[in-house]
């Protein structure tokens, strides 16, 4: 049985169930293939690293002990992509006291490649529930407003 707390020690990254294609893909029939991604993010590629190899050892144990076929694809990764410090401090700087919080997001967002160019900064306003990456995504308007009032202030700062 492969043991969840092997996990621990990597509580602070984002870890996701990305898309599932199952063949045949009808009721009331077993399926002979699923095709499954999983995508995990992480600030610390070291970290990364050691996540990939931890995916590749578990997805190897689940498949001996279940008797299943096994293929995985080589990784489609990218490096993190440090904040430029100058564009981070004048977003800090911009925002209400108390409504600023460093948060480290690993995620590969345009920032990842522009990085390679010039300066990148990301602010993010909170979605409605907490939900992201989802059609249900949504920002109250006041939030929206108070992003674009603080990128606006560290634009004039800058």
């Amino acid at each position: 049985m492969v043991d969840p707390g092997r996990f621990s020690r990597f509580l602070e990254m984002h870890i996701e169930q990305g898309r599932v294609t199952v063949h045949p893909n009808a009721p009331s029939i077993v399926p002979g293939t699923v095709t499954f991604s999983v995508q995990w993010r992480d600030a610390d590629d070291d970290r990364l690293a050691r996540m990939e190899a931890v995916v590749r050892d578990v997805a190897e144990e689940i498949a001996a002990e279940l008797e299943l076929g096994l293929e995985m694809n080589p990784l489609a990764a990218l490096l993190p992509t440090a904040m430029d410090p100058r564009l981070k401090g004048a977003l800090a700087e911009a925002t209400a006291p108390g409504r600023w919080g460093e948060m480290p997001s690993g995620a590969l967002h345009d920032a990842t490649n522009v990085a390679a160019c010039l300066p990148v900064g990301m602010l993010f306003v909170p979605s409605i529930d907490g939900i992201n990456h989802d059609f249900a995504e949504d920002t109250d308007e006041a939030d929206l407003v108070a992003g674009l009032t603080c990128l606006a202030r560290a634009v004039e700062a800058l």
